[in-house]
């Protein structure tokens, strides 16, 4: 099997399950290096890191999820596929520099310069332009170097991490995110400021396939937090035995 039938959200820390569990996702700023677009649309060679707000996924089965693991974080929640397709949830499309994708969203930025789409007084084709541009938020380059968990930049082949993501509807209004941004206090308010206008993307007990933490100590902790948010109750209970652990997932599989 190349695929699950789950898709999974990985993330450091017990706290930030919790909080998952209770309360949904969160959308963040996920931090995407733009060289090939950037390139592409004449920009610089090395584009700088983006932020777009999302939420990320990957489409890979436990036996296949340590080396996800170790550069993401060992806590994770599974989501059945046909949740995610639901709420518009996909996979991004990958490629390189020679690819015929690039070459539609250069011939796509062309013509919408040469139509004044974007400032078009009818609303209607400002929203379609808008829309057929969000296929940016959903490219990715099939290889490049990345930040992993310990600060360090290696080289990355992200086609095997098999991402889908969730971008809320519209973030064309969205500050301007960068790492120098984040560093700046008021620029980091406006990005959280607008972050907090994001709904949350919510699921039901019934939607989770797996709950994953790094260690056996973990689990009281997690049912703690989870009978404190009153999801331990009645039909919910039976997300106990959808509980792993990480380091069961590296040994058996």
């Amino acid at each position: 099997m190349l695929s699950s039938a789950s898709l999974f959200h990985f993330t450091r820390n017990l706290q930030s399950l919790r909080g998952i569990l209770a309360e949904g996702f969160k959308v963040n700023p996920s931090f995407e290096r733009m060289d090939i677009l950037s390139r592409a649309f004449g920009g610089p060679p090395d584009g700088d890191e983006t932020g777009i707000p999302m939420v990320c996924f990957c489409d890979i089965p436990l036996s296949q999820t340590t080396e996800h693991m170790d550069r993401y974080g060992k806590y994770a929640i599974g989501l059945s596929k046909g949740w995610g397709e639901a709420r518009k949830i996909a996979p991004v499309l990958y490629g390189h520099s020679g690819t015929p994708l690039l070459d539609a969203l250069i011939a796509y930025r062309k013509l919408l310069l040469k139509f004044k789409v974007t400032s078009d007084p009818d609303p209607a084709a400002r929203r379609n332009a808008l829309e057929a541009g969000r296929l940016v938020y959903y490219f990715k380059a099939y290889e490049g170097d990345a930040r992993q968990a310990d600060g360090k930049i290696r080289h990355t082949r992200f086609y095997d991490e098999r991402e889908w993501r969730y971008v809320p509807d519209s973030i064309e209004d969205c500050p301007t995110i960068s790492r120098e941004a984040m560093a700046d206090p008021n620029a980091r308010l406006a990005v959280e400021a607008y972050l907090a206008t994001c709904s949350r993307l919510m699921f039901r007990p019934q939607d989770v396939t797996h709950i994953i933490v790094a260690t056996d100590a973990d689990i009281p902790p997690l049912l703690e937090g989870l009978a404190d948010a009153g999801i331990l109750q009645g039909n919910d209970a039976s997300l106990v035995t959808r509980i792993t652990t990480a380091e069961r997932i590296r040994a058996d599989y």
